[in-house]
């Protein structure tokens, strides 16, 4: 009997739906919307379920080899070929990464194989004492599909300068204030913490740059780090705290809070409402517990590199914010090792076309 041959262009939609929503490998998405066009729509109404990955390093070979770690499924995906092998990375978002050398800032796109990668000039600061390195960095929006984007980016080491980019500029424009430790892009502004836990806005849009205090200090002598984070309309500020069990074990706590908008305060949450956060040293993010498999809702996934009493503690780590409970995740390869700054990245496909 002759067999029937299948054309796959034509099933029926729910069907590619359900295919469609079991996808959560970049290659697989890659290959799926590269059917045809119909596939491709499918393909851009589901990218929010990529799954978000550890950039981790490994001490195996003499160059600074870099992975990225699939905690949910528990795979190390070796970067080589991403070209990010000897690049000293300072953060990520937006879908893209952002690296210095000598005379320039990169931004780099690794999921994307053509315009993935945009020169900037180096900060350079007023006094030549300060280092112009950047520490965190945030796009206003993904310069694949809008070249009009803004990089905000706090430099200068612990003195915690901010410094913006458009575009066009042969400079960066300096910011008159210090001690920041976050930054935001928050509904069309952006927003910057100081280390007192004081919350600025960030007026970028006029020929006169300024900042505004909107929230004042608030008592914060136990936070060992900080963010600020734009979750589904929210603006939360998630605080990470260091608790010493004894003189060799210490462990994390997490308090979140969220911005009232009309008080201007901050007012402490116990409830994610199914987010899950995935905090790091240069920035944390925010996503839909149901969009990732096998991650646990009302939960903040952090990773950190800590020297305590002789010791050094690498972790990955997930804490229940609705219980205070802290499991802990563990490497499958002991030989590899955090980035000195671990950075939780995401791929977005914005600007991927087949």
């Amino acid at each position: 009997m002759k067999r029937k041959q299948v054309n796959w262009l034509d099933l029926p939609s729910h069907i590619l739906v359900i295919i469609s929503e079991k996808l959560t490998y970049i290659k697989d998405y890659i290959r799926f919307s590269a059917v045809c066009h119909s596939w491709q729509s499918l393909f851009v109404q589901n990218r929010h379920r990529l799954l978000p990955f550890l950039m981790l390093y490994s001490q195996l070979e003499s160059t600074d080899q870099k992975y990225l770690s699939d905690l949910f499924k528990n795979i190390m995906y070796n970067v080589f070929e991403l070209q990010l092998h000897d690049k000293k990375l300072r953060g990520f978002s937006e879908g893209w990464l952002v690296y210095e050398d000598y005379s320039e800032v990169h931004l780099f796109n690794p999921f994307l194989s053509v315009n993935n990668k945009i020169n900037l000039p180096r900060i350079k600061p007023v006094e030549r004492y300060i280092d112009g390195s950047i520490c965190k960095f945030v796009l206003s929006v993904n310069p694949a599909v809008d070249p009009n984007f803004v990089v905000m980016a706090i430099y200068g080491g612990f003195d915690g300068f901010l410094a913006f980019y458009k575009p066009g500029n042969k400079a960066w424009n300096l910011l008159d204030c210090k001690d920041m430790d976050s930054v935001v892009y928050y509904k069309d502004q952006f927003y910057a913490m100081d280390v007192f836990g004081r919350t600025w806005a960030c007026n970028v849009s006029s020929p006169r740059s300024s900042v505004s205090l909107i929230v004042p200090e608030t008592n914060d002598d136990d936070v060992t780090m900080r963010h600020i984070v734009d979750s589904f309309g929210d603006l939360l500020q998630v605080k990470q705290i260091l608790v010493l069990k004894n003189r060799t074990f210490c462990n994390f706590k997490f308090e979140v809070y969220k911005l009232d908008q009309t008080a201007l305060k901050w007012v402490e949450i116990k409830s994610l409402s199914g987010r899950v956060l995935f905090f790091g040293y240069n920035l944390c993010m925010s996503l839909l517990a149901s969009d990732i498999p096998g991650c646990k809702p009302d939960c903040i996934y952090y990773a950190f590199d800590l020297f305590i009493m002789g010791k050094n503690e690498e972790d990955l780590a997930v804490y229940s914010l609705e219980d205070g409970s802290t499991e802990r995740h563990y490497l499958t390869d002991s030989k590899i090792f955090f980035s000195s700054a671990p950075i939780w990245i995401k791929p977005t496909l914005q600007g991927y076309s087949t």
